[in-house]
């Protein structure tokens, strides 16, 4: 492992920085291991506990348990499509806060970060949260006789919180981008 050498005043968020770098990597870890095993293992209470809400009432204990591979594998696509969001935007956190623990804050790549952060949140909460849950009320009633299967979605608070923190983060950025190009006048008059 290589050390940058951080100024001073830089130090403490240092040290934040790196913290929430591990605790962020240590939640992409945890939510692969949770989607993969609710699916490869419904039966188990454990994917009771995890799966019953994310299928929004979709599907009762016991249907779950009667799971077959085809339910298992649309499962996991719809589950894995509405994560998808989230996991790049924690690499993307986790490489934004690797800049600021370099004691790099108002640069154009983090304007970016927070810029395409906030993008992703209102993609998360206008497609890819709407599509998910369309594919998970696939998987559970795929098996269903023809005239009992059902799609289904709906646009909830969830959705209005990604919606209001991406419109935030863009404006975060801007915020940044005015911040970087203040440093960059100041570098200049030094």
């Amino acid at each position: 492992m290589f050390f940058i050498k951080v100024k001073p005043m830089y130090a403490k968020l240092a040290t934040i920085s790196k913290r929430v770098q591990l605790i962020l990597k240590i939640i992409f870890i945890l939510l692969l291991f949770f989607i993969s095993y609710s699916w490869l293992f419904p039966q188990s209470s454990f994917s009771h506990a995890v799966l019953g809400p994310s299928l929004g009432g979709y599907a009762t204990e016991s249907q779950i348990d009667q799971f077959q591979l085809n339910n298992q594998l649309i499962g996991f696509t719809g589950s894995f499509l509405g994560l998808l969001p989230l996991f790049i935007g924690l690499r993307w956190l986790i490489k934004l806060f690797t800049n600021y623990a370099r004691g790099e804050i108002f640069t154009v790549i983090n304007v970016k970060s927070y810029s395409r952060l906030g993008y992703l949140c209102l993609l998360s909460a206008l497609l890819f949260q709407p599509l998910s849950q369309m594919i998970l009320a696939i998987a559970v009633s795929i098996n269903y006789p023809k005239g009992h299967r059902f799609i289904a979605f709906s646009f909830d608070n969830t959705n209005l919180t990604a919606i209001i923190v991406g419109i935030c983060l863009i404006v975060i950025a801007y915020v940044m981008q005015i911040g970087h190009e203040l440093q960059e006048e100041q570098k200049l008059t030094v």
